[in-house]
């Protein structure tokens, strides 16, 4: 099947994908500006600990069950059309909770069902579109020093906004940072105007004729269940974050904060992936991934047992250095098969079983959090943490597997 995208060459194509990285970062600021407040504005009606954590788990499995449906069929549209339109539709979505949250945040988060519905709908037509343009538009060749630039300056927004929006708080008002973030929103929209984007020809979203033609190319096929099953664990760090969020306040109380620290280890992540990147080689970093899996294992197990400052400051430096390194290369894996083997009419249903199995692990992980509340027992969300990043250190080990028996061709052609 012949291939019409064609964004791989020319300055203004270039541009395309630097308007969409600009775009991207724009909205991981927006979206740290709504996850602070709702979570902050659930955390305010709450009493207790168990009451908190069983609302944060509400929200997050609303917002999933919403974004995987919406995912869905945003996606059926993405693939019939030049992928903008539901990328503009996405931010026009999250300005739109923007406004609500602004106006309405408090009431918002006592309706918590609609509250994480709302995101993730706003995620879903986000996400559908953005996955697509990103693995469409980043040639192969590329595609490793984006997937570091990207986490990089993920990671830096990251350390800077949180900062940043609370010293406007401190200096000004909600109100004030939240029509700043408004401004934001209409930047993201307008500078997504500037991102030009084409179909592959007879692109049309059909799941199973996808996983027919997998089954019918042996080779890719064995690449892609690897990173299928990768990206089940990978899952994990999303309920893990809210793990380390609650034993913080278990064992030493709300006014405990992580926030310099998680600023210093982004930044010590940031050094180690440039380290990583820079003098290590595909196939001769195993020590790496087996080193990587013990380490978060061991420093979790040890938190379990002895709770207190120390133990908890390794185990979240730790587990900061995996995700940013051990992301970044799941990233790579994630965008780079099916254009080295012609696929460029399924990226979008690739896409789309890559965050099903996330939604697999998300959805059930929550559910299991909320059964430990309903039993009032510490000590058990202890024991779900270390199973938590148990699964997650698969990931080191399934990625580690991946290199050692798929030789990628590293030669590019788009």
């Amino acid at each position: 099947m012949s291939y019409t995208y064609d964004i791989t060459t020319s300055k203004k194509d270039n541009r395309s994908t630097v308007c969409l990285t600009i775009c991207h970062l724009l909205f991981t600021v927006i979206q740290l500006f709504l996850s602070t407040f709702l979570i902050a504005h659930i955390y305010s009606l709450t009493d207790n600990l168990i009451s908190y954590t069983i609302n944060v788990s509400i929200y997050q499995i609303s917002h999933y069950i919403v974004m995987a449906i919406s995912y869905f069929l945003f996606s059926v549209i993405v693939d019939k059309t030049n992928r903008i339109g539901i990328y503009r539709l996405g931010n026009i979505i999250n300005t739109v909770l923007v406004v609500i949250t602004v106006f309405y945040g408090k009431d918002l988060a006592k309706i918590i069902v609609l509250a994480g519905a709302l995101n993730g709908l706003a995620r879903g037509a986000y996400y559908a579109s953005y996955n697509v343009l990103k693995q469409e538009m980043v040639s192969r060749k590329s595609m490793k020093n984006f997937a570091v630039a990207i986490m990089v300056l993920t990671k830096v927004v990251n350390i800077i906004c949180p900062i940043l929006l609370g010293m406007l708080i401190d200096i000004s008002t909600f109100s004030m940072v939240a029509i700043y973030v408004l401004i934001i929103c209409l930047v993201l929209i307008i500078i997504s105007f500037f991102i030009k984007a084409k179909r592959p020809k007879d692109s049309n979203f059909k799941v199973m004729e996808y996983i027919k033609r997998l089954k019918e190319n042996e080779p890719l096929k064995k690449k892609m269940k690897k990173i299928y099953l990768i990206s089940f664990f990978q899952g994990a760090i999303t309920v893990l974050t809210t793990l380390l969020s609650i034993s913080v306040m278990t064992h030493f109380g709300s006014n405990f904060s992580l926030g310099a620290l998680t600023s210093v280890f982004a930044v010590v992540s940031i050094i180690l992936l440039f380290l990583f990147n820079r003098f290590s080689k595909k196939g001769k970093r195993n020590w790496y991934y087996i080193l990587n899996s013990i380490s978060v294992v061991v420093s979790v197990v040890i938190f379990a047992i002895f709770p207190n400052i120390t133990t908890l400051i390794i185990y979240h430096l730790f587990i900061a250095v995996s995700e940013t390194i051990i992301g970044t290369v799941y990233d790579l894996y994630r965008n780079k098969n099916l254009k080295e083997a012609g696929f460029y009419q399924d990226i979008a249903e690739h896409q789309f079983v890559v965050e099903t199995m996330f939604r697999l692990m998300q959805i059930p992980s929550y559910g299991l959090l909320i059964l430990i509340c309903l039993f009032n027992n510490f000590v058990l969300l202890q024991v779900a943490l270390v199973v938590f990043v148990c699964l997650y250190s698969i990931t080191s080990i399934l990625l580690m597997y991946y290199e050692k028996t798929e030789k990628d061709e590293d030669v590019e052609t788009k």
